[in-house]
């Protein structure tokens, strides 16, 4: 016996319209697989499709007539150099570079990242290019378009988790789609990466982050350990691409070292970045911090409705935060309410099935004090 649920959306185009999705449930091991996705992407409508083992995978099997001869490859990059080893804290890039040998094909895609011991979900995306977007789903982050994509590269930057992460394998998945508006004709092909820790360092970084206190941009970071360590500094920018010294601190040459820095003129949108210089003039570049004044961030919270579940997708424009949500009956009743993290980017929260149909308004109020609503109906 065979159950099959379709649903199908038209493929991306200008416009906004949406990249076709097809879910074919088949009793036969219950595998769910769903086209690559949205010309919002996928993670935006809560579907997590890139083939990792916690995910529903994307089985090109099942998918009709896509022959594009396509693939891509994976390769995570220290400047132009692949490497298979990454050390903590330093920054990198994540390419993604498809080919086809026939046809013109235009492309979704969905990656993520996790340990390869354990499964546990490694967010440390940096600042992405135009058309992609950090979407959190299940508690995961998933890196994906925002638009139709055109281009055949794509370079994602990300940062080497704190020391003692271990390996991390990334996991993606690319729709190569046809634009004939059905769901026939596509190709879907998905692979991983994974990169193990490089333990031998003289600095293992745990972290470097920011957050605006008084209207001051305040730099933490923390280093595992720390042998013939000369200095850190602290770089500013105005556009996350020239950078300019504003800080130099010396090392202490510990164990789980802590340092801060606070920068008294900070006025408007920053970028910042760490570097650390051994004693020998060698040079590491870590990861970059972007700081916006409280009054600049923008936040807006909308409801959609996807495969029987009804779904708050908020948009953070600040720094990663936790938020409320709350969710009011059109009588005044509060029927859902609940404390969440949000990352930087688009955040889908899921609801509970129980809270039942009609109209409602939902809230999400942030952690500088913002409160975001939308008016919406409940679907079963």
């Amino acid at each position: 016996m065979q159950i099959k649920f379709t649903q199908m959306l038209s493929l991306a185009r200008t416009g906004g319209r949406k990249m076709k999705v097809a879910a074919t449930i088949a009793s036969c091991g219950l595998t769910a697989v769903l086209l690559l996705a949205y010309s919002g992407g996928p993670g935006a409508n809560g579907l997590e499709l890139t083939g990792a083992p916690f995910n529903s995978g994307t089985c090109a099997n099942c998918h009709s007539g896509g022959n594009f001869g396509a693939s891509f490859t994976l390769q995570l990059l220290d400047g132009t150099t692949p490497v298979t080893q990454y050390d903590p804290g330093k920054a990198y890039t994540l390419r993604i570079s498809m080919s086809h040998t026939q046809g013109t094909p235009q492309y979704g895609f969905q990656t993520t990242a996790a340990t390869q011991n354990g499964d546990n979900n490694v967010n440390t995306w940096g600042l992405l290019p135009s058309g992609t977007q950090n979407v959190v789903s299940s508690g995961r982050n998933y890196v994906e378009q925002s638009q139709r994509l055109t281009t055949a590269v794509i370079n994602l930057p990300w940062t080497g988790p704190a020391a003692n992460t271990g390996a991390v394998v990334f996991y993606s998945a690319v729709n190569f789609v046809n634009r004939n508006f059905s769901f026939s004709g596509d190709q879907v092909v998905s692979r991983s990466l994974a990169v193990s820790e490089n333990i031998n360092l003289p600095v293992s970084l745990l972290y470097f982050k920011g957050a605006v206190k008084n209207g001051k941009a305040e730099l933490t970071w923390a280093a595992a350990t720390e042998t013939n360590s000369s200095h850190y500094t602290i770089e500013k920018s105005g556009n996350g691409a020239s950078f300019k010294a504003v800080a130099q601190v010396p090392s202490k040459n510990t164990n789980n070292a802590k340092y801060s820095f606070t920068d008294n003129s900070f006025s408007e949108t920053a970028f910042y970045r760490l570097t650390q210089t051994d004693k020998d003039g060698t040079l590491s570049v870590f990861n970059i911090v972007r700081l916006k004044p409280a009054g600049n961030n923008n936040y807006t919270v909308t409801m959609a409705t996807h495969a029987g579940y009804n779904r708050l997708i908020f948009s953070n424009d600040g720094a990663p935060q936790r938020v409320q949500l709350k969710v009011v009956s059109i009588g005044g009743k509060v029927i859902y309410a609940a404390n969440n993290f949000a990352n930087v980017g688009t955040n889908v929260f899921t609801l509970p099935t129980t809270l039942g149909t009609g109209l409602v308004v939902a809230t999400v109020v942030t952690a500088d004090g913002k409160a975001v609503s939308t008016k919406a109906l409940l679907h079963p």
